[in-house]
């Protein structure tokens, strides 16, 4: 999809988590609250709710995006400035117009599949965007090279976010499919990160993922704007083709990198007169971990640090020594 303009619905909201972590010193453990809350907009009154009409109070901030939790969402656009998510959007390419108000949180502004998952690729990239092609090269008809994209790709591309921050969303997202809204793609049985998405009605579903080397989206629903059923989400309905599409393609991907092995490994051997030992099939890569991120062991229901091995509920995070105070946030009046 590259003209068709749909509500991203939650699948946006990795980028205003973004913004936050990025620019307003939010971490995994900011405990940030899932409660109903009530916005003025204007000379209106504005009240959210979430898809399952329920509310899990104080939590940290990696399990309200796992949750899709759109009170936070809200919660944080209304403390941040709707201009922030704007301008996060815009430094991961994404060019289509933007509503300038708090139901931006949501996902309201519409966008097209590939200014979505040319953002989320920012992410797989460590911070650094590159332009989108569909030309790779172009030759002469006498077989003459005259352009080559790889040539300029790399001159081309542009670090628009630090890499301390792409790294710490992506484990965040990567907890969307361990355990929240996109659980369907853990199936794959290695590292993705992602997000579903659901707009007003159930008229558009997303689900939009990334390993580290690769990003697709899905998007699902009616050429026009109508809704594909009661209940049905990203994570119900587009989630699952991503799951069939990606398990195919990794496949293939991973057995062309064990065949482009064993030629390098037969070429090495013929150079060195030896016999040519065969490739071994690697593990999956997983997203690398940048300088200037460190583990930190906190409570997950207070965001607090704690001991490693303490008892109770505790679990590992990650955090940024750019980014290192652990806010918690006092609730709205």
């Amino acid at each position: 999809m590259t003209q068709a303009l749909r509500q991203p619905g939650s699948a946006f909201k990795p980028i205003v988590y973004l913004a936050a972590i990025d620019g307003f010193g939010y971490t995994p453990a900011t405990i940030v609250y899932d409660s109903p809350c009530t916005f003025k907009v204007g000379d209106e009154l504005w009240s959210p709710a979430n898809f399952d009409e329920h509310f899990l109070g104080p939590i940290t901030l990696r399990l309200a995006l796992e949750k899709s939790r759109n009170l936070v969402s809200a919660d944080i656009v209304s403390r941040i400035g709707v201009e922030a998510p704007i301008r996060y959007a815009r430094l991961l390419g994404i060019q289509s117009k933007m509503g300038k108000n708090l139901s931006i949180s949501l996902g309201s502004s519409e966008v097209t599949m590939l200014e979505l998952a040319r953002a989320y690729g920012v992410l797989a990239n460590r911070g650094i965007l590159f332009d989108s092609t569909f030309i790779t090269k172009i030759s002469g008809r006498d077989g003459k090279l005259l352009y080559d994209f790889e040539n300029d790709r790399v001159n081309r591309a542009q670090q628009v976010i630090k890499e301390q921050s792409a790294f710490i969303l992506s484990t965040m997202m990567k907890g969307v499919v361990e355990h929240g809204t996109g659980y369907r793609v853990k199936e794959l049985g290695r590292p993705v990160a992602g997000k579903t998405g659901t707009s007003n009605d159930q008229m558009d579903t997303w689900f939009v993922g990334y390993t580290p080397h690769w990003v697709a989206g899905v998007w699902v629903g009616f050429d026009q704007k109508r809704s594909i059923g009661d209940k049905e989400t990203g994570g119900r309905v587009a989630a699952p083709i991503w799951l069939d599409f990606m398990r195919s393609f990794l496949k293939y991907d991973d057995q062309r990198v064990l065949e482009r092995l064993n030629a390098e490994a037969q070429e090495e051997a013929a150079r060195l007169g030896l016999e040519a030992v065969a490739a071994q099939e690697l593990p999956p890569d997983d997203f690398p971990i940048p300088e200037g991120v460190e583990p930190a062991w906190i409570n997950k229901h207070s965001g607090t640090l704690v001991d490693a091995g303490q008892s109770g509920s505790v679990t590992r995070l990650l955090y940024s020594r750019h980014s290192t105070r652990n806010r918690r946030l006092g609730r709205r009046g």
